[in-house]
């Protein structure tokens, strides 16, 4: 971390990598697949449009792994950051719920202040991440990101930060279950296993025979999140609208 600061004076917050450390449940495996902390790239800063963001959750991208490189937010569990130029440009917001993106909003006033450089991904900082081994507190933390997305649509509105890959197998299955209940089944599964294809791809990781239930727990993954992202658009503060205006 040192060293990336030395290189990179100018820079205003500077994060790192997160991966599992010592995968040994199934749960801790399949996060080594699908790991929610992956810093966001920044091309989502550059106005990108609906397919971008669509294809992006079935082939996600690529990231550097030797150089230094700028991005839309760095990871809270792996970020340090400039004290004085993040306290120039507001800090944390203390008042955003988990998963709401305190760093995301800091990153974002950064790259306004200081320009894009000013947040970046130095991939040598890797941090060892001692994930939970239950699926259950996986699927709970999903569901609270999933809130703190919708209370920052509820606030902001544009588009909303949602996952589609499993959404989208339920619309593909029942629109050509239609006509076919077996080719719908066939779609439903096919849209599923999309990234989890890409992943094998792209990792030429060991297929474990425990591996083939990864896009079902990604399935339900993506299923709580929704839950998550509709409690937080829900989410009323403060009492009932009387007592606010009281």
């Amino acid at each position: 971390m040192f060293s990336a600061w030395r290189d990179h004076p100018d820079a205003t917050v500077i994060g790192g990598m997160v991966e599992v450390d010592n995968p040994t449940s199934f749960t801790q495996r399949f996060l080594e697949y699908r790991n929610p902390l992956i810093p966001a790239e920044i091309e989502l800063a550059r106005c990108p449009t609906f397919r971008y963001r669509l294809v992006r959750q079935f082939r996600p991208p690529l990231l550097p792994k030797s150089e230094a490189f700028a991005v839309y937010s760095v990871v809270g569990a792996n970020m340090s950051m400039h004290r004085d130029r993040a306290l120039d440009v507001g800090g944390f917001d203390e008042n955003l719920v988990f998963g709401e993106g305190e760093e995301v909003s800091l990153c974002l006033a950064a790259r306004e202040r200081y320009g894009e450089s000013s947040v970046l991904i130095d991939p040598r900082v890797v941090l060892s991440h001692r994930f939970d081994p239950s699926m259950l507190k996986t699927w709970r933390r999903s569901f609270s990101y999933g809130r703190g997305a919708g209370e920052r649509w509820r606030k902001q509105s544009g588009l909303p930060s949602l996952p589609v890959v499993g959404p989208s197998a339920v619309i593909g299955a029942l629109i050509v279950g239609i006509f076919s209940w077996p080719l719908g089944l066939l779609v439903g599964i096919a849209t599923t296993a999309a990234p989890y294809s890409v992943w094998i791809s792209r990792n030429g990781t060991r297929r474990l025979p425990t591996t083939i239930a990864y896009p079902l727990a990604a399935f339900v993954d993506d299923l709580v999140s929704m839950l998550g992202f509709v409690r937080g658009v829900s989410r009323r503060r403060g009492g009932t609208s009387s007592d606010r205006l009281r």
